[in-house]
């Protein structure tokens, strides 16, 4: 099954509260900002993580939006054209 977005790739979008939040999160002025977001997490599994790896990069690159999406600093998201490179995406194992 194929799902095509109906969206303009040239068209700014306002950001949700909560990526607004995380946006807001990365600029100094705010205590405790001046970070990312992330998450450290570790999972005892059988889970076959190179097939993760490679599900979650068919994904990736299937959706542009996870690798060329841009945030201005005043709320706006925006599709960048001048991002083409290719992401890989690797879920590290110990």
């Amino acid at each position: 099954m194929e799902i095509q977005a109906d969206i303009n790739k040239n068209t700014e979008f306002d950001l949700t509260n909560v990526q607004m939040a995380y946006l807001m999160g990365r600029d100094k002025q705010f205590e405790l900002g001046g970070t990312s977001t992330h998450a450290y997490l570790e999972i005892e599994t059988e889970l076959n993580i190179e097939k993760l790896n490679k599900s979650l990069q068919k994904v990736i690159d299937y959706q542009d939006m996870l690798v060329r999406s841009s945030f201005r600093m005043e709320g706006k998201r925006f599709f960048n054209k001048s991002l083409s490179m290719k992401y890989l995406y690797r879920i590290l194992v110990n």
